[in-house]
């Protein structure tokens, strides 16, 4: 009885690590599939503005800076995440469902004796 105890304090232990089980797994691939899942990006954004100087001239101020922006799941990634939920539900493999009769003759039986 104490190998199964340490065995389910060494699972539970596992799972406090920060170790993702198969429902949060699932989770995570089901939010990408539907695009709800989001990741940072950075952008840089530049900006020109035209500032008249003291004698009348106008100058060229250049800006540039860089912004984290949300970003949605590519469509590859989409679709990687329905192939992974599609093979962890089972839907890819063929499953042969019936009875198959065939018939069986052996050939030289006469020789055998």
């Amino acid at each position: 009885m104490r190998k199964t105890e340490a065995i389910l304090k060494d699972a539970a232990a596992a799972l406090d690590d920060g170790i993702a089980d198969r429902d949060e797994i699932l989770r995570a691939l089901t939010k990408i599939l539907r695009r709800e899942a989001s990741e940072d990006a950075l952008q840089k954004v530049r900006t020109e503005n035209y500032v008249p100087d003291a004698y009348g001239d106008v100058i060229r101020q250049k800006d540039e800076k860089v912004e984290t922006v949300k970003i949605r799941p590519r469509l590859a990634d989409v679709i990687r995440a329905a192939e992974l939920l599609g093979r962890a539900n089972g839907l890819f493999t063929a499953h042969a469902c019936g009875d198959l009769a065939v018939p069986l003759v052996f050939c030289g039986e006469d020789e055998l004796k």
